[in-house]
């Protein structure tokens, strides 16, 4: 259900294991964006060859049924995240799901500072309407009216162009921020973003001052400048030889071109005492000096997830090392997602040697996109979009006795135990549970607990692995509320026994 094209089982007895290539196909042709009015999508099963195309263009939403294959088919046209009033309200501003994931659920390592609402510093996400006259925190107009990339990861995270430029606690350079048509909201993609303690996963990537005061910084570098300091390798130790770079503990993917992305992160040189200087990602959990005079915010240490592809981050050092305006926008106008971390209360990193991150922690972030060419592929479909999946572990077995018998434990009752209703009823007098996962040719033996026999039913039904029980005996009279042992005998491949609990309602005759 988190895919770029909707495709589900709706008969698994019929799924064939199959190696499967969905394809968009504009018959006008296009070389940008596929606006749905003239696209349509084929499904081919690559190990038969046989092809189905779709009835409608993508622009119209429609679920197509394949019955021979037992799967449906829905793919309906996207669109960017930002836009007008109208378009942010009817898609979620294009948001469909920002998490964060634990490997040790026990193991919360990994915070951040909120983002505050009102006039002050810690307003720092600027989605919503609120801009009076003079005031020095307005929301950025008509970016995310909706407040939709304010709640994010608890505040913690948020769309760059939306994040504020504001000098004490801004993640934003005011360049390539809401002063400009850079990072609007319609330049998001989705990301997959992993702190690991793998070393060989990490990413190699600039680090940036976030100290807004250049006579307080380190070499007097301005705020968003490459840091003034020798970089460190992998292992944490300084390589004089360079300036401004490091490692970060893990790397940023495109999930929906399978693409590494450039990360970085930043630091404010001045707190020295908040690992702000030492070139290493390793934000504090302190917020305030203990005399609240002075903001740390775990030494500023924003980290930054670009559209870029991943090249060890050596084209944005280059355009940084101009010193030119020009050259540093060309960094900035990358960076689709911005957090603000803290290391939890409680926790604590591990040495560098053991790989730094407590447990591995995954952040996705899903925003809507449309289908579009992709130029980095243009030999095969004219580069249009192409999916490919495989259907082997969802496809049916038929004529295996090991996996008949084994479906045997599959075998339930439900619901178990029975409270006077189920799901199943259709009315006041209607009383019905449900045998499931059975096979095509049972008996099915209801016995009470002193082995009275109350209902025996035969079944041959290859349509369908559930049988309804009214719940009466072999007369068609109500049962009374008890335990009852349920038996199902499979000939030829096995017996199955079930122990049953229900309590019956009095008869409600109201409706009379």
């Amino acid at each position: 259900g988190k895919g770029p094209v909707g495709i589900k089982v709706y008969n698994p007895k019929v799924v064939p294991s199959s190696n499967f290539e969905m394809s968009l196909y504009d018959y006008v042709g296009t070389s940008g964006i596929l606006n749905g009015i003239t696209t349509i999508w084929s499904l081919k099963d690559l190990t038969t060859g046989i092809t189905v195309s779709s009835e409608y263009t993508i622009d119209v939403e429609n679920e197509q049924l394949i019955p021979d294959w037992g799967l449906s088919v829905f793919v309906k046209t996207a669109r960017n995240p930002g836009g007008t009033e109208d378009e942010q309200a009817a898609n979620n501003n294009g948001l469909l799901e920002a998490t964060i994931e634990f490997a040790d659920p026990q193991n919360l390592w990994l915070s951040g500072l909120p983002d505050q609402e009102g006039d002050n510093v810690f307003n720092w996400i600027r989605s919503g309407t609120y801009a009076p006259g003079g005031s020095a925190f307005p929301d950025y107009l008509g970016r995310d009216i909706f407040q939709v990339y304010e709640n994010l990861i608890g505040r913690t995270w948020t769309a760059y162009g939306v994040a504020t430029d504001e000098k004490t606690l801004g993640p934003a350079w005011l360049d390539a921020s809401h002063y400009s048509t850079l990072n609007l909201l319609d330049s998001l993609v989705s990301a997959d973003v992993v702190f690991t303690s793998d070393k060989s996963k990490w990413s190699k990537c600039i680090v940036v001052e976030t100290n807004n005061e250049e006579t307080l910084s380190q070499g007097d570098a301005s705020k968003f400048d490459l840091r003034d300091a020798f970089s460190k390798n992998q292992d944490g130790v300084e390589t004089p030889e360079e300036k401004g770079t490091s490692w970060f503990p893990g790397y940023a993917i495109d999930p929906e071109t399978g693409e590494r992305l450039n990360i970085f992160f930043g630091e404010d040189s001045w707190l020295v005492g908040q690992n702000g200087a030492d070139m290493w990602w390793n934000p504090t959990a302190d917020i305030f000096s203990p005399t609240f005079f002075e903001v740390w915010a775990g030494g500023k240490q924003y980290v930054y997830v670009t559209r870029a592809k991943y090249d060890s981050c050596k084209a944005f050092k280059a355009f940084l090392s101009t010193n030119s305006s020009t050259d540093k926008r060309n960094v900035y106008k990358e960076v689709c997602w911005v957090g603000f971390p803290l290391l939890a209360e409680g926790f604590q990193y591990k040495s560098i040697s053991e790989g730094f991150i407590p447990t591995e922690t995954k952040l996705r972030f899903r925003v809507t996109k449309p289908y579009k060419v992709q130029y980095t592929d243009v030999v095969v479909n004219n580069g249009m979009p192409r999916y490919t999946f495989n259907t082997a572990d969802l496809a049916a077995t038929t004529g295996d006795y090991n996996t008949a018998v084994s479906a045997l434990d599959t075998i339930s009752v439900v619901p178990n135990p029975y409270y006077a209703y189920s799901s199943y009823e259709q009315s006041q007098l209607d009383n019905r549970v449900k045998i499931t996962n059975l096979p095509q040719k049972c008996t099915i033996s209801i016995f009470a607990l002193d082995g009275t026999l109350i209902r025996k039913i035969s079944r041959d039904d290859p349509s369908i692995t559930s049988l309804d029980w009214d719940m009466k005996n072999n007369v068609g009279i109500p049962i009374a509320s008890g335990l009852y042992i349920i038996h199902v005998n499979a000939p030829g491949l096995g017996e199955k026994t079930i122990k049953w609990f229900g309590v019956m309602r009095p008869t409600d005759l109201d409706s009379y």
